[in-house]
């Protein structure tokens, strides 16, 4: 399970965040807007946060290309 998604763009300003979701759920995902807008092509930032047995809590940061 993952325990937490946030994007933020280059400014650090959350633009996606989601807790709490099963990885094979397709309707958990960001889709590319950001308040009902369609964001520009560029690079965001993301953290997801998930428990992994026997390791306990991790995160990974690292960046993703929205291209349109």
């Amino acid at each position: 399970m993952i325990k937490s998604l946030v994007i933020t763009n280059r400014n650090g300003e959350v633009v996606f965040e989601k807790y709490n979701f099963y990885t094979n759920d397709a309707h958990a995902g960001w889709n590319g807007l950001y308040r009902g807008n369609r964001l520009p092509a560029g690079v965001f930032i993301y953290t997801l946060g998930f428990e992994k047995p026997g390791h306990g809590f991790q995160f990974i940061k690292a960046d993703v290309a929205l291209i349109r």
